[in-house]
């Protein structure tokens, strides 16, 4: 997947917004890019995430423990996301529907990029304490 298809799903996320191209280019380097097959299971409910992953090509379900129904995630869905900060274990599997590849962002090295690129880590803080203020209006 070149860097401008990257780009185009990273700056849709609210957690990426308002990055330097530049910045695009080293977050797309960042995650590994993963191609799994109708059927696989890319995620174990209750299993410690240590990660996100970015949906590029494909479709996924996320299959509830607790009889919820099923969520259908397709490209531009970035699953797991607070795994990118802390261990946290979700209710769910996922399994791909498709065909599909994925963005995989391990939070070890996602810390090491906020680390390297502060001013990463700052934009992306700052979009998190706005998302986090809208949900806290809401209520």
């Amino acid at each position: 997947m070149n860097n401008n298809v990257s780009k185009k799903l990273l700056i849709k996320l609210p957690i990426f917004q308002h990055l330097t191209d530049d910045e695009y280019r080293i977050l797309a380097f960042v995650g590994k890019r993963q191609h799994l097959s109708e059927g696989e299971t890319l995620y174990v409910a209750n299993a410690v995430s240590d990660g996100a992953m970015l949906i590029t090509a494909g479709r996924v379900k996320l299959i509830f423990e607790d009889g919820r129904p099923n969520i259908i995630a397709g490209r531009g869905m970035l699953l797991n996301e607070l795994s990118l900060f802390s261990s946290k274990q979700y209710h769910y599997t996922i399994e791909a529907i498709d065909k599909i590849t994925i963005m995989v962002f391990s939070r070890d090295e996602f810390m090491h990029l906020m680390a390297e690129f502060p001013e990463i880590g700052q934009k992306i803080q700052n979009n998190i304490i706005k998302r986090v203020s809208e949900v806290a209006e809401a209520f």
